[in-house]
């Protein structure tokens, strides 16, 4: 009985500790696009762990982020797909939302959390990508590097 506290204690932590990673991946991102095109703020990606309201939060967080890559990318006239991130992004709200269908079954509850992290992952994949590119997009006065990034 302990050693299942233990075990689930230490799933939480780090389960957590990937979520912290995750929302600096976000907040990275949008620091690294100019004021003007942001469409919400990075400090609201922290929003995510909040338990529950995170579930609606994740589709404005995954929208809004999506697109502020794309006003970035068009407004400097580069190219970019129309909603870059959004299709992966909600597939992973979606799926995130599954894992609470309250069903007791290790054959619905292992896959269905199992696809949440498999779809997680390739979808921070994707925003780390953009969060690259971005940071080595020429600032608009023409120096190089990360143009927008937050004070200290």
């Amino acid at each position: 009985m302990v050693a299942a506290v233990y075990i689930s204690l230490f799933f939480f932590l780090v389960v957590l500790a990937m979520a912290i990673v995750f929302i600096i991946t976000i907040t990275k991102t949008l620091n690294a696009i100019s004021p003007g095109n942001r469409k919400m703020e990075p400090k609201q990606a922290w929003l995510l762990l909040i338990p529950l309201f995170n579930l609606i939060w994740i589709f404005n967080t995954v929208t809004k982020v999506s697109d502020s890559i794309y006003a970035e990318f068009s407004s400097r006239g580069l190219p970019v797909e129309k909603q870059p991130t959004l299709t992966i992004g909600m597939i992973y709200g979606f799926s995130l939302c599954l894992i609470f269908i309250p069903i007791q079954s290790i054959v619905y509850t292992f896959p269905v959390t199992f696809m949440a992290v498999i779809f997680w992952i390739i979808y921070w994949v994707k925003l780390l990508e953009y969060k690259n590119k971005l940071e080595q997009l020429p600032a608009n006065d023409g120096s190089t590097g990360q143009i927008f990034k937050a004070k200290k």
